[in-house]
């Protein structure tokens, strides 16, 4: 491991890093960083275990992978993806299909959020991470408003409107 150098020790990068995929994982993670001072990252070693990518990422000690989607109806798909590799955080990356789409599908991307949250209860996900136009915004558990979903739709519209232009 190695420490980058623009975050330091904020943002390890692994030598074994897979490096068809590490000017995208490294964008992402910036994204990341630049929105949050609470967060490390670690660009894991690349390797490939029972037809299953390893995790790309270890964010605050939890495994991750970036899911680069082509539109909102993969978020559950990257959330079971995820899920497979045995992650607790997914990074939702916007950025690297979506640009400039973000902005028009705010409500549906919200919508599609809400509906993962069994993934947050069940502590199958405990975090997620949106990035858009390098930035980013956080989701977990405390996000949801159980008791009223159309509330925390409109959280996320919200947090989502941040990242977009």
């Amino acid at each position: 491991m190695y420490d980058d150098a623009e975050y330091g020790r904020r943002l390890r990068i692994s030598q074994g890093a897979d490096l068809s995929e590490l000017a995208h994982n490294r964008r992402a993670a910036a994204a990341i960083l630049d929105s949050f001072d609470d967060v490390e990252i670690k660009i894991n070693p690349h390797f490939i275990l029972s037809n299953l990518k390893n995790p790309e990422y270890t964010i605050n000690g939890l495994l991750g992978d970036r899911k680069g989607i082509h539109g909102y109806k993969g978020i559950a798909t990257a959330f079971k993806a995820a899920k497979e590799q045995g992650c607790k955080v997914v990074v939702i990356d916007f950025d690297m299909h979506m640009s400039g789409r973000v902005k028009s599908k705010i409500s549906k991307i919200a919508q599609k959020l809400n509906f993962r949250y069994p993934d947050f209860l069940n502590h199958d996900i405990e975090v997620c991470y949106l990035v858009c136009n390098d930035s980013a915004i956080r989701i977990a558990l405390s996000d949801f408003v159980v008791s009223n979903p159309k509330e925390t739709i409109k959280k996320f519209e919200d947090q989502i409107k941040k990242i977009a232009r």
